[in-house]
């Protein structure tokens, strides 16, 4: 096969088919109805095409990722974590942006564990960038918080919608915080 600089088909290869997409009618014998059939240059698509769209395509693959993103910002494990980081300020830190978020609520009133994060990175935009690298961290403080009892991790779980979960449990799916009724 020739192929032009361009990498379309030369003149002389071009196959026999139409190079329009036609209609054409069709009966099938078993129903009497006619079918709308389209007629192009090939049969199938160029392996290459399909390759490089692959299975999912881009935009299922980008919402995949996000979907991960997203799940891993509101999850927090109860695996075993380090009771606090390798850093005491930014322990200390975060320790206090948790407590500084929920001591405006109402006893009953949760926060989604992103918060902290990125109320942190609110006030100290240049220290911390991107909040999302603290969400290790702020799993580990506040599974330590409970631990301590001064916080409360709940999880709706089908109908209860605030199902206390004891540390060390294992957690799948998104978590809420609140102030326990001792610190309160």
């Amino acid at each position: 096969m020739v192929t032009t600089r361009a990498g379309s088909r030369a003149a002389s290869e071009v196959p026999a088919t139409p190079t329009k997409a036609t209609a054409s009618a069709a009966a099938t014998p078993a129903s009497g109805k006619k079918q709308q059939r389209s007629h192009s240059r090939s049969a199938s698509p160029a392996p290459a095409l399909v390759a490089s769209a692959g299975a999912a395509g881009t935009g299922s693959r980008r919402r995949a990722r996000q979907k991960g993103r997203v799940h891993a910002l509101r999850t927090a494990s109860a695996a075993p974590v380090p009771a606090v980081t390798a850093d005491p300020e930014l322990t200390a830190a975060l320790r206090a942006a948790l407590a500084e978020l929920l001591a405006p609520l109402a006893d009953d009133a949760t926060i989604c564990p992103s918060r902290v994060p990125r109320a942190l990175a609110a006030a100290d935009a240049e220290a911390y960038p991107d909040w999302t690298v603290l969400i290790p961290a702020t799993n580990a403080v506040v599974w330590d918080e409970a631990k301590e009892g001064r916080v409360v991790v709940l999880q709706a779980i089908g109908d209860d919608k605030g199902k206390v979960i004891a540390v060390g449990d294992k957690v799948e799916g998104p978590i809420r915080i609140r102030k326990s009724a001792v610190s309160a």
